[in-house]
């Protein structure tokens, strides 16, 4: 099974894919599936068609999902804009993205006053339908285009096949396929997309999305919610331990910790305090899933800042003391150049005599 969410919603129908905890609504993937083909009807009523790129800049929503799916459907690209951003890195990005139609959910309206032509979510709603012939997209058509963090960040460009390739490391290594996966990061992210996102649709279990993090709300979504998988950075383990109820907190229903890079000891502590030590899984914007460390291996807090061994479909080498990676789970290539081989992450890291990745500092 492809990245298809029709076939999902065949196949699953009236399963919950998504709660939205901000919001205490739940979507079945049918009702996902039917959203996603409404905006592909607006988007084809914009005059959207294969090959043309839309730029979206929201928080986390539902529609962000839908977006997602229904670009695939009409053959667009999808760039994903951070909304943490200032109105001019925002912008220069719209700028160099080219994109047919810039979304955006209506609380980000403000960041983009420097973006002419753009279209908020509501007057997406307001938009004539249009039909479209189904696209005939093949697996290496380009459909996600996700930036990195950096002052001059690079814009890589994901295939759907590089998708799919994510979704499978996703679910083999670690799962992030329990009942219920709790994601705290942002879906502008590789990492909170493709990591913490889309391998649990892609095994046709629930995600539990919230808006924007907050600690106590982010604790609330846990326990409330039953989560079985929770996935972060160390920004927002850090931050959900200031909760008011933290220290009294039931991670009962969870299974399974993972961040994107290894805690500080006096982190993971705060972890281990519930029974509950926190894996790795670390990756960069080119290659999301990179290496792992899983949460039950019996050296999990010994080898604390230790980042694992390669994920099944990454290579990964040490070269002159930089990091490098390859494989289907790396994106194609960025906007000004293809990927071809050997991609340097920019890195510096270690191999120790068990296998283990460290990544050390510069």
């Amino acid at each position: 099974m492809t990245v298809s969410l029709t076939r999902r919603a065949d196949l699953f129908g009236d399963r919950t894919a998504v709660i939205e905890t901000s919001e205490n609504e739940r979507y079945s993937y049918a009702e996902l599936d039917a959203l996603a083909e409404r905006l592909a009807r607006k988007l084809a009523g914009l005059g959207a068609k294969r090959g043309d790129r839309i730029a979206l800049l929201s928080r986390n929503r539902i529609e962000v999902l839908a977006c997602v799916f229904s670009t695939r459907r009409l053959g667009c690209e999808l760039a994903l804009l951070s909304p943490y951003r200032s109105k001019s890195e925002i912008a220069d990005l719209v700028s160099r993205i080219d994109p047919h139609t810039v979304l955006h959910e209506e609380a980000q309206s403000d960041r983009l006053r420097k973006v002419r032509e753009t279209m908020s979510f509501d007057e997406l709603s307001d938009t004539d339908p249009a039909e479209y012939e189904p696209a005939g997209t093949t697996m290496a058509d380009p459909w996600l285009l996700i930036h990195s963090a950096e002052d001059d960040p690079s814009i890589y460009v994901f295939s759907a096949d590089a998708v799919e390739r994510n979704c499978i490391a996703g679910t083999v290594t670690c799962g992030l396929s329990g009942s219920r996966t709790a994601n705290l990061t942002s879906l502008f992210r590789a990492d909170g997309l493709l990591v913490g996102t889309l391998p649990t649709l892609y095994a046709g279990r629930t995600l539990l999305l919230h808006r924007a993090f907050r600690p106590d709300p982010a604790l609330a979504m846990i326990e409330r919610h039953d989560a079985t998988d929770v996935y972060g950075t160390p920004t927002e383990f850090d931050r959900l331990t200031e909760a008011g109820g933290f220290d009294t907190a039931n991670f009962a229903s969870v299974e399974a910790i993972y961040s994107g890079a290894p805690l500080s000891p006096e982190l993971h502590d705060a972890y281990l305090v519930g029974g509950q030590p926190v894996g790795r899984l670390f990756g960069t914007p080119a290659a999301p899933h990179s290496l792992a460390f899983l949460p039950d291996r019996e050296d999990v807090v010994e080898k604390g800042d230790s980042v694992g061994r390669p994920v099944p479909d990454c290579e990964v080498r040490v070269s002159e003391g930089q990091l490098e990676v390859r494989g289907p789970v790396v994106a194609d290539g960025t906007l000004d150049e293809e990927f071809d081989g050997w991609v340097e992450t920019g890195l510096r890291a270690r191999r120790d005599d068990e296998g283990d990745y460290w990544i050390e500092e510069p």
